[in-house]
């Protein structure tokens, strides 16, 4: 779960009101309100310097599939939070993702190639 609880200070876009956002739509000028809450799978934890991805199920406890996203990771004060360009984040592991979300990696054999990695799941080899 994902929940904006604030803007920061100096944000580079201000927060939208709530009353007027328009959810779903393109939306210039201004950031998602306060306490907007996202519950997905987060495609990556929190990195300063990077954007932070959300594979999302539910937007305001409305199912509403798709992907969110951040700006820019600017800090990292404490676990489960985390601050961008516009806004200051608090998440939580409520759930852990399904395997199918998250695969797993296979490692690939030393000059192999794809054909080889083909003709294995065919049991070809």
């Amino acid at each position: 779960m994902i929940r904006k609880v604030a803007p920061v200070s100096d944000p580079a876009t201000p927060s939208g009101d709530p009353r007027t956002y328009g959810y779903g739509v393109l939306n210039l000028g201004v950031s998602l309100p306060v306490d907007f809450v996202i519950v997905g799978w987060l495609m990556n934890t929190p990195v300063v310097g990077e954007i932070v991805r959300v594979l999302r199920v539910t937007r305001n406890s409305t199912i509403m599939p798709g992907i969110f996203t951040t700006t820019e990771v600017t800090k990292i004060p404490r676990s489960g939070e985390f601050h961008t360009a516009n806004s200051i984040y608090l998440w939580s592991e409520i759930a852990e993702a399904p395997e199918v979300l998250v695969p797993k990696a296979t490692p690939r054999k030393s000059g192999g190639d794809l054909q080889d990695d083909l003709d294995a799941v065919r049991g070809d080899r």
